[in-house]
């Protein structure tokens, strides 16, 4: 079963039940760190996760920030997501009946549906919270977050640079 039992109360009429993402045996975590740390680079890195989390990333939730000594860079938004029957817009911000199978999951959103980005145009990833995906999802992934203040500004900085040919440094960041 892939959601959470429902428990009633003798007292109350109403029944509720919960799911968490983290709940689902299996961590690929380890495995996708394993990867990194046998010099695996950022294409190839996608590629075998992509394949292994086919069925969904299962494990804690993180930004996967990567660059290669090749000149790739990449940036995954790896979360255990579910993938819901009823696609109804924001759907997973509201409470819903729990009383029908209707909002069930059957299973998660596989990890190639995730927020991505591989060698994006602007030659940078800048990422500080802020909403990785447009408007215009089919699943809620993302949908509290928005750009911040501190995400723009970061982009304004990075980007001022560039057009001024500034060599960007550690110190920079």
């Amino acid at each position: 079963m892939l959601f959470g039992g429902a428990l009633p109360d003798p007292k109350i009429e109403q029944w509720y039940s919960h799911a968490w993402g983290g709940m689902f045996p299996g961590d690929d975590f380890i495995n996708i760190v394993k990867h990194i740390a046998n010099g695996m680079g950022v294409k190839e890195l996608f590629e075998t996760v992509e394949k292994e989390c086919a069925n969904g990333y299962k494990s804690l939730p993180m930004n996967l920030v990567v660059a290669d000594n090749q000149g790739d860079i990449g940036y995954w938004m790896l979360a255990s997501f579910p993938n819901r029957k009823d696609k109804t817009p924001f759907i997973g911000n509201r409470v819903l009946n729990g009383e029908t199978t209707a909002y069930d999951w059957d299973g998660l959103v596989p990890a190639a549906e995730l927020p991505k980005s591989l060698n994006p145009d602007k030659g940078y990833i800048e990422t500080a919270n802020n909403r990785q995906m447009p408007d215009n999802v089919i699943d809620d992934i993302g949908a509290t977050h928005m750009s911040t203040g501190r995400s723009q500004r970061i982009d304004e900085m990075i980007s001022g640079w560039i057009k001024e040919g500034h060599k960007i440094t550690v110190e920079d960041m």
